[in-house]
Formats: C-alpha cells, sequence, structure tokens
C-alpha cells in the first residue's frame, strides 16, 4: 500500500479485466470489497454478460439452509442440468460442514472435503466416538486401545501388550483386565493406576449410557478432560476441533430430539446411543465413493483461493462466525474476512447464493442469529433477497416480526425518522402460527421482549399489541432492504452478564447471559418473583442498568 510512497517514479497498472465471472457477480464483489480501505481502489470489469443476479437466502434454521441446498443441487444433477463438479459450498470453519454433508448424503450427492477431512473422519472426532463405542460395547478392544491414554496419562505400549496378554490369558476383556491392573505381573504401578482409574472412569460414565446422548457425550468430553485438552492446546487447530468436538454435540441434540426407539432396522436403534453410533458410521463410511467421480466440493473460504465453480454457495454467513466474533471490534481482522468473503463470490462463475439463518444449532447450542454485515454491504442492483425469512416474505405474508434481530421491515426502529408511522393500526399477533419447519416462532415485542409463540406447556402466550405497518404493495427494491438491514438502535446503554436491570413491567432482575453482538444482541434476564426468566433484544434499550 505504500509502495508508490516509496517509488514515486513507478508506474501503476491495474489488472481489472476479469474473464471468469459475470457482471452481477463482479458488481456485487465490488460493492462489498468498497467497504475495506487499505486497498489500492479499482473496479472489475468484464465484458461478460449480466447473468444471474446474486441470490440472498435468509433462511429459518440452519438444518433448513442444508436441506434448501442439498435439493437444489440434487435437482439440478437430476435434471440434468449441472455434474456435481460444477458446484461448491464453502464456510467460514470446517465445523460448520456436517450439516450439509448429512444432508448431501442423505440425497446421495457425492461430494468432497477440499483441503480438509470429512467432519466424521476428523481425528477429534473418531476419538469422541470411540469412547461412546466403548460405552456402547466394553468389549470393542480397537475403541479402548484408541481412547485409554487420550488425553496421555502415562500408559505405554509395553504396558497394553502386558493388559492384553494377561486379558486373553484369563478370558477377559481388556478393560475388565484394566480395572485390575495393578495386579498384572510387568505393568508398572503407574501405568496399573492409570488404568484402573480409566476402568473405573468408564463404569461411572457407562451408568448414563442407556440415556439420551448429547449428556452423556456432555460427561465424556468434561470427565474424560478431552476438552480442557483441546481448550488449553497451543497448537493453532485447537480452536477447530474443539469447535468440531462441539458441533458433534449438536448432532447428539438433534438426535436426542427426534429419536424413537426401533425407528432403524437393527438392534442397534432400539436406544439413542446406539441410534447414534449407527448414523455416525453410516456417515463416515466413504469407501463406496468412486475417487474418480464427480463430486461436489465443500471447503472452507480459505481453502478456495485459486478455485473457480460455475455455481458457489456462501453459508452460515451470520455475524459471529462471518465475521469470525473475534474480528467484530477489530477492523483489520474485519477487513481481512471482508476479503474473504470478496475470494468466495468471486470463485463464482455463472451462480453465487449467499444464506444465512436466524437460529443455528452450532457447537452445541441453538442461537438466535443476526444476518452478516457482509449481507448488507453486498446488496445493491445486482443482488435479490429471497428465504423464508426475508423482509419482504414477513411484510407480504402475517406482518409478523419474526426476525429475532430487529432487521424486517415491521421492526420497531423501521419507525425512525418516517412519517408513516402516523398511519399504524393496531392488530393482534396469531400467537398460534408456525413456520413450516414446526420450530417455534418469537414475536419481538416494542420494548425488546422476546416472546416465544408456544410456552414450554403447550399454552399459547399472548404477546402485547403493537403498531404494525401493513404490509406494502409491490415489491421491495434491494436497495430498500439494504438500508433497513442496517437500521439499529442508537441506544448508548452497555450490559454484561451479571449485570442487574431494571424494567417497566417486570421490575428488578440480573442478566444471565448475552448472545450475539452490539445492539442486536439477545440478553436472557432472571427477574425477581413471578416474572421468571425472559429474553430482550438489548439495543431496544428497555433494560436500565441499576449498577
Amino acid at each position: 500500500l505504500e509502495f508508490e510512497r516509496d517509488y514515486p517514479s513507478a508506474t501503476v497498472i491495474k489488472l481489472e479485466h476479469n474473464y471468469r465471472s459475470t457482471s452481477n457477480i463482479l458488481g456485487t464483489a465490488d460493492r462489498l470489497i468498497a467497504y475495506n480501505s487499505r486497498r489500492k481502489p479499482k473496479r472489475l470489469i468484464t465484458n461478460a454478460d449480466p447473468g444471474s443476479p446474486v441470490r440472498i437466502v435468509l433462511d429459518t434454521t440452519s438444518h433448513d439452509e442444508a436441506d434448501r441446498i442439498a435439493d437444489e443441487i440434487s435437482t439440478a444433477i437430476t435434471g440434468g442440468q449441472r455434474a456435481p463438479r460444477d458446484f461448491a459450498i464453502m464456510f467460514r470453519t470446517n465445523a460448520l460442514s456436517r450439516s450439509l454433508e448429512v444432508a448431501l448424503r442423505s440425497r446421495g450427492v457425492p461430494y468432497q472435503l477440499v483441503r480438509g477431512l470429512e467432519f466424521f473422519k476428523r481425528r477429534e472426532i473418531r476419538d469422541i466416538v470411540a469412547w461412546l463405542r466403548l460405552l456402547k460395547n466394553p468389549r470393542d478392544a480397537e475403541a479402548l486401545l484408541r481412547v485409554i491414554n487420550v488425553p496421555p496419562c502415562g500408559i505405554g505400549k509395553q504396558s497394553l501388550d502386558h493388559l492384553a496378554a494377561w486379558a486373553e490369558d484369563h478370558r477377559k476383556t481388556r478393560l475388565e483386565a484394566a480395572s485390575q491392573a495393578t495386579r498384572i505381573p510387568g505393568i508398572k504401578k503407574r501405568a496399573g493406576g492409570a488404568l484402573e482409574q480409566f476402568a473405573r472412569l468408564h463404569a461411572t460414565l457407562a451408568q448414563g449410557a442407556e440415556k439420551r446422548v448429547a449428556p452423556l457425550l456432555a460427561a465424556v468430553l468434561e470427565k474424560t478432560g478431552y476438552r480442557k485438552m483441546l481448550a488449553d492446546s497451543e497448537d493453532e487447530n485447537g480452536e477447530d476441533r474443539l469447535a468440531n468436538v462441539e458441533e458433534l454435540m449438536t448432532a447428539a441434540q438433534q438426535l436426542d430430539e427426534t429419536f424413537i426407539p426401533g425407528s432403524l432396522e437393527t438392534d442397534a436403534s432400539n436406544d439413542a446411543l446406539g441410534a447414534f453410533l449407527e448414523t455416525t458410521a453410516l456417515v463416515a463410511d466413504t469407501d463406496a465413493w468412486d475417487a474418480s467421480s464427480e463430486r461436489v466440493s465443500l471447503m472452507t473460504f480459505h481453502a478456495a483461493k485459486g478455485l473457480e465453480f460455475p455455481v458457489v454457495y456462501l453459508v452460515a454467513m451470520e455475524d459471529g462466525i462471518l465475521p469470525h466474533e473475534r474480528s467484530l471490534d477489530q477492523p483489520e481482522q474485519l477487513e481481512e474476512e471482508r476479503r474473504l468473503v470478496f475470494v468466495g463470490i468471486t470463485r463464482g462463475k455463472e451462480e453465487v447464493h449467499a444464506s444465512c439463518a436466524r437460529l443455528r444449532d452450532y457447537r452445541g447450542t441453538r442461537r438466535i442469529c443476526v444476518p452478516s454485515l457482509f449481507l448488507t454491504e453486498m446488496t445493491g442492483t445486482e443482488t435479490t433477497v429471497t428465504g423464508t425469512e426475508s423482509p419482504v416474505s414477513l411484510a407480504l405474508s402475517s406482518g409478523l416480526d419474526v426476525s429475532g434481530d430487529d432487521m424486517g421491515p415491521n421492526s420497531d426502529t423501521d419507525c425512525a425518522g418516517d412519517d408513516d408511522c402516523d398511519s399504524f393500526q393496531q392488530e393482534q399477533v396469531p400467537a398460534e402460527k408456525k413456520n413450516p419447519a414446526g420450530i417455534h416462532l418469537r414475536v419481538i415485542r416494542q420494548d425488546g421482549l422476546v416472546l416465544e409463540l408456544d410456552d414450554a406447556d403447550g399454552a399459547p402466550v399472548q404477546p402485547a399489541h403493537r403498531p404494525q405497518r401493513k404490509p406494502a404493495t409491490g415489491w421491495t427494491t434491494a436497495d430498500e432492504l439494504a438500508g433497513r438491514l442496517i437500521k439499529i438502535d442508537a441506544s448508548k446503554r452497555s450490559y454484561t452478564k451479571g449485570q442487574r436491570v431494571l424494567h417497566s413491567e417486570y421490575g428488578v432482575g440480573v442478566i444471565a447471559g448475552i448472545s450475539g453482538t452490539g445492539s442486536r444482541a439477545v440478553g436472557t434476564v432472571c427477574f425477581e418473583g413471578a416474572a421468571g426468566t425472559r429474553r430482550f433484544i438489548l439495543g431496544h434499550g428497555s433494560l436500565q442498568p441499576l449498577e
């Protein structure tokens, strides 16, 4: 960036001609990267046709996102319009590949991980799955050998050889032999103690093996020290490995929610753990795919540099994921994240589809997500916005504000400086309305309170009346949508976990947790008395800090 200052007589030649992508794709990329200040200004030029608009899709859940993409790819392949190799799906971190892998495999679509391992083949995933296998079957010697010294606890190969020989001589499993390892000749005292401790840990964990998988998996991660090992790792891949393990927790939670005993045609499916292990084994078995056959490419944005594809999907574009949560308050890192998206967009030759979800199951938690800042910056005349959660779709249906992030045309902040607010009408929101996926929708009240349309007992929650704009006739332009996406409350209040706050209706409470960032962050507040626990969009400013 300082080359011209050091060499003032140098001639700068801009390489602006692009021979890969359509003009709509390049226009979107130009619009995005213009927000970076640390760059030489230039404009990409092409003689190609405009092509299809860049599509921005706002999905309801991460599961919907993966299923939609897999359906679109499968339909295009089976219909003969595209070949598998024409498609690429890009994401910020490797942990995001799991739901996409499952969705593609369930539809028989071949895929490959570019410069990476498939989710269930990653070392940390195989370690934890091996622990679950051993809990399901204590005779599984292969699983025992994989995990008995992970994290390291001083059990060497020689001790394991003595253990195996003694177990065979006495017709016992290696796990049974481990429970009395200090009495086995040849095994040193320290190793024997570690083996017996392992056997006791197995016995403790096995008590919950016939119940739900997610709590069992959480116990394995904590009691074995595996999560701590990854969290404390100085390896540059330690955080990614921890994210992968936490994403395995998401898979376990999803199975627990949907598991029906006997739903699979094997004896293993009579309990949740058996069904989970059978599912992971099916997904991990990729030997059936012919290495020379065409495949859909899955990759991180970092791995995409230098590649090109006719059709590109950019997924999970949500604040905290892309841009990464560490970069949100760091301008230079934010610019680097923006460059990653620029690279992703310009990998597409004919079509680019960018998407986000309002609810994402990720790293073992379900989070309310805010569309990425980059989606706002991309929006323009070259893009089109669609999806079940798009502000246009919501306005033209029931007028519900279900975005959970103050995003839609009916959001409270949409009234700022708008004379049309005088024409608001009082309207009761139907409490029984649900989305097609069966997930209970959330209504954002005027004070920022997040209301579930159905409570835990199945009784409908009646949201307060709020003024709502009549749905506009006609379509919203991309520029208008961009303006709505970036409107946020100007409240200057700051909130922290553990802080005492006051609400005009519910009284005094304590912030138990905060998810998301900025004025769209969601705070969970525990109130004194009958109000209980409620969640608020903090940017609405309805919570008054008391300390």
